[in-house]
């Protein structure tokens, strides 16, 4: 299979708050997170909450001192059964960011101990 991502994915547990405003049931998920894998072009992270791809998150992360606040596409969609619940692996493609914060991530990545 053909790699698509355009950049390393380095395991590293960036805490993360996503919102999603849900068209389907109109109402608007928060929740914090600790990312499973990062990249400067997207994330992956596991959630009870159920996505379709394409949809789109507001995302914030504190990275180096500073907060970073950009948009994340959902692109990949693990669905998985754990004791009578099911959790989702939810990859992310980072969109509405700039370079200088794709590089900040970047940089937590590298330092960061798994």
């Amino acid at each position: 299979m053909e790699e698509k991502r355009l950049y390393e994915r380095i395991e590293a547990k960036l805490p993360i708050i996503f919102t999603f405003d849900d068209p389907r049931t109109k109402k608007r998920i928060e929740s914090g997170k600790l990312t499973l894998n990062i990249s400067k072009g997207g994330l992956f992270f596991e959630s009870k909450n159920q996505f379709e791809i394409g949809d789109i998150l507001n995302l914030k992360m504190n990275v180096i001192k500073d907060t970073i606040n950009c948009k994340g596409k959902v692109v990949r969609i693990e669905k998985q059964q754990e004791e009578k619940k099911e959790i989702y692996k939810i990859g992310i493609e980072l969109i509405d960011i700039s370079d200088e914060d794709r590089n900040k991530i970047e940089e937590y990545a590298k330092k960061s101990p798994i």
